[in-house]
């Protein structure tokens, strides 16, 4: 008989849609957790307000430990987000409200654990996916890279990271 988990972590969630709740409920339905093809520059003349600023903390800490268990389909967007933490603009604030309306219109999405045997020897099979581009940060021209890592087709790792690639 096939056995299946799922890692969810909806009391976290509806933290999420408490505290951001009535600031998102306005916002549009999305389909992706970020703004495609957007990324976060730091903007040290325009910053929010220190209870903004505050409130994006706790908003991207959230996010990051959702990201962390159980939703790597936010890692990338959550990553964008991390770059304004010492001093988040309002361009940087309306992001962050658009993937928690994204996290909170998904919260029925949980990681499926299903582990599948499908070598006869009982052997394993890894599977990883992984992207990078080239010096994709318009601001520090540091490349993103992200990957998945998959064992028997269960997702055991991922992470999405700015990273520095040298030429020789």
């Amino acid at each position: 008989k096939q056995k299946i988990g799922w890692i969810h972590q909806p009391h976290l969630l509806d933290k999420l849609e408490k505290k951001f709740g009535a600031d998102v409920k306005n916002l549009q339905r999305y389909r992706t957790p970020g703004t495609p093809g957007q990324t976060i520059l730091r903007d040290m003349t325009s910053t929010v307000d220190e209870e903004k600023h505050k409130i994006y903390r706790s908003g991207v800490g959230m996010l990051l430990y959702l990201v962390k268990h159980s939703r790597p389909d936010l890692a990338n967007a959550v990553r964008e987000l991390t770059k304004a933490l010492d001093a988040p603009s309002p361009a940087a604030y309306k992001e962050m409200l658009r993937v928690i309306k994204y996290t909170i219109d998904t919260k029925d999405l949980a990681l499926k654990i299903k582990p599948i045997d499908t070598e006869k020897d009982g052997s394993w099979t890894i599977v990883v996916y992984c992207d990078c581009d080239f010096a994709g940060d318009k601001e520090t021209r540091v490349s993103i890279a992200g990957f998945v890592i998959y064992l028997p087709e269960v997702p055991i790792s991922w992470k999405s990271k700015g990273t520095c690639c040298r030429r020789p």
